[in-house]
């Protein structure tokens, strides 16, 4: 394979000369878009910007592969192998720069830039850049690239190139991107200033740093686009995000900090051998701006929402963030968190994070994220203003009316964790919605309290339970929960009742003593495949292991109740108090029993009444 690259190659040196790049008829179609053009756009302004502060900052714009051409011509002729898409889109830019220096009535400036889009050979002037499949960069290009008169300059309308098809009108939406968008940038008082501020952008753009490499036939060409595109792994998205902040991260000297703390946060977002960073990394930005997709990426939407001398910032959210995550994902550590001060709180969060966490609902997570963030919001604002009132900057009564807010806020967010509790059993569980229902709902509702667009009250407007008693009853009755009945033996079955078990256990008894994962479940009348009616909530019971297994083979209410009497919870004693005087337990009773759960539920833990 014969081939050269060059050495500090720039967009200035590959356009520089008597070179002429060709778009051979084969290659795609120029389909670059806004994002595309954004993320160039908002490169070039980074450097602009940092130029304006004498700073030494480029951009590096990849790699472009050519090919030389069998031509006798005089011209440095190439066919384009890998970079038409970026190269095409230079040649757009440098024209609105020359479009631009006319307007401002500089000769000698667009004299300057247009050599990089034009030059003359002995049979006259040419185009340096060639499309076969779209004239239109050619015209574009060729309207701008004599100097002329203000008012023989023309109109950009896109209407004129009627006859186009839409593929090829994109190259001159381009053309209307960076016009409107550059003359923004360049804006002043005064026409010599927007010259001067021309040429800075201008040379950022022509500055840019590239490798160009040639090659001496096109399959050779194809093999190393092939190496550098396609084999290996490509890098996941928050492997991007990372180098991203790494890039820009400012104090450079502050380096390793960030890289300490992106360490740290991987290292406490693995579990047991599995690494939540990935699907936190999603998570957070939907919960902060929007869902990532094939062509708005998670990198693309956090670089449109922040400035790149901000990646500091970044981190520095992500990082808090994590830690929340990390309860999402591991629950436990929740219980030992500094966040919640009131410890009812924090275990009625624990329990209904472990239920979550077990039947692995992830499109609640990004929700889930924005409420931990409230409250510590409120808790921040509180911690500052006893730092404020101990040095005597703020009176008693400020300092309590932090501690008030602070405290309304976790009660508000403990009672809307509650909610989503119930939306999800009731709408999930007993209505058997599918959760993909509501996921854009629940995104959306993250990203509003997130950015304090909605309260945390709202969850109740936005999600709001709907199902008629007669339905709740019936569907109600038919949960449960069965080791030998295949429509009721899995596992996230055995979740939903172990949930609903709780639920009721704490409604009895008015206080959390129970969590769904220091249970298991007793079939009043033994699991049966035989009798489906065994599988239903009416026949089953919390109850503690050791009890559970000193019953034994015990398949009688009768031998079962001695048994029964030694349980601590008041679901149990219920049970013994209004059955344990009959000998016999049959479906009816079941039934019966069913039925009374489901009136609870629904008239007095789920108030739905």
């Amino acid at each position: 394979m014969a081939y050269t690259i060059g050495d500090g190659r720039s967009i200035k040196s590959l356009l520089g000369g008597t070179v002429k790049y060709i778009i051979p008829r084969y290659q795609r179609r120029y389909i670059w878009n806004d994002k595309h053009w954004q993320d160039l756009l908002d490169d070039l302004i980074f450097v602009y910007e940092n130029k304006q502060n004498n700073s030494s900052l480029q951009h590096f714009f990849s790699t472009f592969i050519f090919e030389t051409t069998s031509s006798d011509s005089t011209i440095d002729s190439y066919y384009i192998i890998d970079g038409q898409q970026r190269l095409s889109t230079v040649m757009v830019i440098l024209s609105v720069i020359c479009r631009l220096c006319i307007e401002r009535e500089n000769s000698t400036q667009h004299t300057l830039f247009s050599q990089y889009v034009s030059a003359s050979d002995a049979t006259g002037k040419y185009i340096k850049i060639v499309n076969d499949n779209a004239d239109l960069l050619g015209e574009i290009i060729q309207s701008n690239y004599e100097y002329t008169t203000i008012d023989n300059l023309e109109k950009i309308d896109i209407q004129k190139y009627h006859s186009y098809s839409n593929e090829e009108k994109n190259i001159y939406k381009c053309y209307e991107f960076f016009y409107e968008n550059i003359k923004s940038l360049i804006k002043d008082n005064s026409k010599q200033n927007e010259i001067n501020n021309l040429i800075q952008f201008a040379n950022c753009l022509l500055e840019m740093q590239v490798v160009q490499i040639i090659v001496d036939k096109e399959q050779e060409g194809y093999d190393i686009f092939e190496i550098l595109n396609a084999r290996g792994t490509p890098l996941a998205q928050h492997e991007l995000l990372k180098n991203y902040i790494y890039k820009f991260y400012k104090p450079v000297g502050d380096i390793d900090n960030a890289k300490q703390m992106w360490c740290a946060m991987e290292k406490h977002l693995t579990i047991k051998n599995n690494c939540y960073l990935p699907n936190f990394i999603v998570h957070y930005a939907i919960h902060k701006y929007e869902k990532p997709d094939k062509t708005n990426t998670l990198l693309r939407i956090i670089k449109k929402a922040n400035q790149k001398n901000n990646t500091k910032s970044i981190l520095s959210d992500l990082y808090e963030k994590s830690m929340y995550y990390k309860y999402i994902v591991n629950p436990h550590d929740i219980l030992e968190s500094d966040l919640f001060d009131q410890k009812d709180i924090r275990e009625n969060i624990y329990s209904i994070l472990l239920y979550f966490s077990l039947k692995n609902q992830s499109q609640y997570r990004p929700l889930l994220l924005s409420l931990f963030s409230q409250v510590k919001q409120y808790k921040e604002k509180y911690y500052d203003s006893e730092m404020q009132y101990s040095s005597g900057k703020v009176e008693k009564e400020e300092l309590t009316r932090y501690k008030n807010l602070y405290r309304e806020c976790q009660k508000d967010v403990n009672e809307a964790f509650t909610y989503l509790l119930h939306f999800l059993l009731v709408e999930t569980v007993i209505k058997k919605e599918q959760p993909k229902t509501f996921e854009q709902t629940v995104h959306e509702l993250a990203a509003s309290i997130e950015n304090n667009t909605k309260t945390v009250k709202s969850i109740r407007d936005e999600l709001k339970i709907s199902i008629t008693k007669d339905m709740f009853v019936s569907s109600f009755c038919l949960l449960g929960y069965s080791n030998k009945v295949d429509i009721y033996k899995r596992s996230k079955t055995k979740y939903d009742v172990r949930q609903l078990l709780r639920m009721y256990e704490l409604h009895l008894q008015g206080t959390d003593e129970l969590t769904i994962d220091n249970m298991t479940i007793e079939h009043i009348s033994n699991d049966s495949k035989e009798n489906i009616n065994t599988c239903y909530i009416g026949n089953l019971l919390p109850l503690a292991e050791s009890i559970q297994k000193d019953i034994g083979l015990e398949t009688s209410l009768k031998g079962k109740l001695p048994f029964y009497k030694k349980s601590k919870f008041a679901t149990v004693k219920q049970f013994v108090d209004k059955y344990g005087a009959h000998s016999t337990w049959n479906n009816k009773k079941i039934d019966e029993r069913s039925r009374y759960i489901a009136e609870i539920f629904y008239n007095e833990i789920f108030n739905l009444n």
